[in-house]
């Protein structure tokens, strides 16, 4: 029987047959070493952005866990499904979810993180989120606004995803709209943002993937 250990929600050492294995951690939460009961780093794994394996060395058996394991990402075993996160099959060689995101359009239907890997996570098949700063386990609930805890700033890291081209002319537009009280007023005028003349070629798309992001993490924030 195998039995796992957690602390606050992250996965940080499995047992099975009575043997420990304790899991070492990167910024993200991926398993990037084992730990006998010694303390003696036994196993070492490197991954690649989407989560395909880069390297291992080490003479034990790999852990259950693996690419971003601290956060529950199951590893399957599967080709081209090689993990499932809560509501979703994951596609690793193809860096891509394989069933549509059911919070489409606020998010993407299968690209993974807003192919930020390596800056972003989700937590639950669901919704791309910034990582609390100098945790490995993000905390919040899908629309918390995880990373808002220390109030706008946070939130402000999804603006500057915007290409820089526009992003004087978008935080303009946006600083007009959070001064709104009203829902519908704020719609609309977000809605505004869109028709900046600046958004030329595929900007406006680039613009959606992090707009509502920010939002949702301001009112998460302030409310």
């Amino acid at each position: 029987m195998r039995a796992f250990y957690t602390i606050d929600g992250t996965i940080i050492a499995e047992s099975s047959g009575g043997v420990r294995t304790d899991y070492m951690h990167d910024a993200l939460g991926s398993v990037i070493g084992t730990v006998d009961a010694t303390g003696t780093v036994t196993n070492t794994y490197r991954w690649k952005p989407y989560g395909s394996l880069l390297s291992a060395t080490g003479p034990n058996q790999s852990p259950t866990f693996g690419w971003l394991g601290g956060l529950g990402y199951r590893a399957t075993g599967r080709s081209h499904a090689d993990y499932y996160v809560r509501a979703r099959s994951y596609s690793a060689g193809d860096a891509t979810w394989l069933s549509r995101d059911t919070q489409w359009p606020q998010e993407p239907l299968y690209r993974y993180s807003l192919s930020s890997p390596l800056t972003l996570l989700d937590l639950t098949g669901l919704w791309a989120e910034l990582p609390v700063p100098g945790t490995v386990n993000p905390r919040g609930d899908p629309g918390t606004g995880v990373g808002c805890q220390n109030g706008q700033t946070a939130c402000d890291e999804y603006i500057y995803q915007i290409p820089g081209e526009i992003l004087a002319a978008v935080k303009q537009k946006l600083d007009k709209c959070l001064g709104l009280s009203e829902p519908e007023a704020i719609f609309k005028c977000v809605g505004e943002v869109f028709k900046l003349k600046e958004l030329t070629g595929d900007a406006a798309k680039k613009l959606s993937d992090h707009l509502w992001k920010y939002l949702r993490c301001y009112y998460s924030s302030t409310s």
